[in-house]
């Protein structure tokens, strides 16, 4: 059976444009704005999250997507990516002294009822005693309000990233969370 034996993509399972590889992203005739901030706000996170210094950040994507973006867009994401990353709250979740291990855009790859399982993850830290699974979502009409209800799309994705997390850390908690960009807001999802 073709269908048993294929990879599983988690990411596959939502119709948001967040997830989709960046590689991927600028070629599949998918121009789309919803796609293109989704792509763009996934790689600045990546790269703020990097801890390297803002300016040469800033930079480097502008370099990297300068053709590719409007410079109003630019600059508005930009904005949106270091304002979330800045919340005093999050600095859990940023600060390296808060944590053993952080890895952005963390490929995993598993077995499951027969069939591959392969996704990525957007950020993975790992403290002492828990690992915390990250997923951004970068939904322009993210409120506080609709927050939650967005996040119940997310839980099959999450939980089949969970699973892999837990093959390699099966003594942790696992906590995992919804990142929505646009408001600054997490939700937790049970894991």
């Amino acid at each position: 059976d073709m269908a048993a034996s294929g990879i599983r993509h988690p990411s596959s399972m939502v119709t948001e444009a967040d997830d989709l590889p960046y590689e991927n992203a600028w070629t599949a005739g998918s121009g789309s704005d919803v796609l293109r901030r989704g792509v763009v706000m996934h790689r600045m996170l990546e790269r703020l999250a990097s801890g390297q210094p803002r300016v040469i950040i800033e930079d480097a994507l502008r370099r990297e997507l300068g053709e590719r973006l409007e410079e109003s867009e630019f600059n508005s994401w930009w904005r949106e990516a270091c304002r979330f990353i800045d919340q005093p709250s999050f600095r859990d979740f940023y600060d390296p002294a808060r944590y053993q291990e952080a890895h952005n855009e963390m490929p995993i790859l598993y077995r499951e009822s027969g069939q591959d399982v392969y996704g990525v993850i957007d950020r993975l830290i790992i403290r002492e005693n828990e690992v915390l699974l990250i997923d951004y979502k970068t939904h322009a009409c993210a409120t506080q309000e609709n927050m939650a209800q967005l996040a119940q799309g997310y839980s099959e994705q999450m939980r089949f990233y969970a699973a892999g997390v837990r093959r390699l850390w099966p003594e942790k908690k696992l906590r995992m969370l919804l990142f929505f960009t646009a408001c600054g807001g997490i939700v937790e999802l049970s894991a």
